[in-house]
Order: C-alpha cells, then sequence, then structure tokens
C-alpha cells in the first residue's frame, strides 16, 4: 500500500482515489504481520484476540506513524476482529519495534521482512504471519482466512 491509497481515505477533498491508477505489476512483496513484546501472555493468535478483547485500552499498540503501514493495516486486525488496543504513534516503526522489545508497548503491525530477525532471534513473539512462506517462523500461526484475491 503507497501514499497513493492511503491519502484519500487519510485527506479530505484530496483530487484523486486509487480508481485514477492502473496496476502495472508488483514491486514486492512482504506481508504485514503482527508480533508482540516476547513475555506478551498470550501465545498464539486466537489467545492475541482474546486477551486484547478482555484487556481493550490497557494494551499499547505501536505504530510507525498516521497513515504508515503499520498503522494501516493493525487498523484492519483492529475491525475485524472488533479490538480496540491503545495506539502509540511513532516516527517510524523501528521506533516502536525497539520499544516493544525493551516492552514499553506490547505489540505492532509491521512488514515480515522488518521483524523476522527478532522472530527468529526470540526478541519478539509472532502473533500473525499469515503467508505460507513465512510459517515456518510461527508455528503456531495459521491463516484464518483467504483474501478476496491476490496479486502476484
Amino acid at each position: 500500500m503507497g501514499s497513493h491509497v492511503a491519502a484519500p481515505v487519510l485527506t479530505p477533498n484530496i483530487k484523486y482515489t486509487w480508481q485514477d491508477f492502473a496496476p502495472i505489476g508488483p514491486t514486492a512483496h512482504s506481508p504485514a504481520v503482527i508480533v508482540a513484546r516476547k513475555d506478551f501472555p498470550a501465545k498464539d493468535l486466537r489467545e492475541f484476540v482474546a486477551y486484547l478483547k478482555a484487556k481493550g485500552g490497557a494494551v499499547k499498540q505501536a505504530h510507525g506513524g498516521i497513515g504508515a503501514s503499520s498503522h494501516m493495516a493493525c487498523l484492519l486486525f483492529h475491525i475485524r476482529d472488533r479490538v480496540k488496543p491503545t495506539l502509540v504513534a511513532y516516527r517510524g516503526s523501528v521506533l516502536g519495534l525497539n520499544d516493544m522489545i525493551g516492552g514499553h508497548v506490547d505489540f505492532l503491525c509491521e512488514q515480515s521482512v522488518s521483524v523476522a530477525k527478532q522472530v527468529s532471534g526470540g526478541t519478539s513473539k509472532p502473533m500473525r504471519f499469515p503467508p505460507p512462506s513465512a510459517l515456518p517462523l510461527c508455528p503456531t500461526c495459521r491463516p484464518r482466512r483467504r483474501p478476496a484475491s491476490t496479486t502476484r
């Protein structure tokens, strides 16, 4: 997702929509994933969602700023699973990742390539790695729904 997709949602009266663009091909593929601090009480996605529903605003979610992919991906997760954590904005996802590893926030949604080393190194706990190629990093994660469409 780029700014041409997010801007019409975030900026009133913008002069274009996503329909004004035509895809010509993919440039990269790095799906959004959910990772939590390594000592987060939930051990899998089902427990994670139940914990978020029970604790709500007491759970802090980092994101890389309004409209960043880390922000938008988790907003979709919030809507789909009806959860309402406290959002903590950072000037970039790396700062949020550092604070999550340090225990200052509880989780974040981020591109899989950005957190793979932290997951494999044990400094963060994967809650959701949806693509089959990333599942070896998260044996307890399984896709819950197939996407309506994919572009490859």
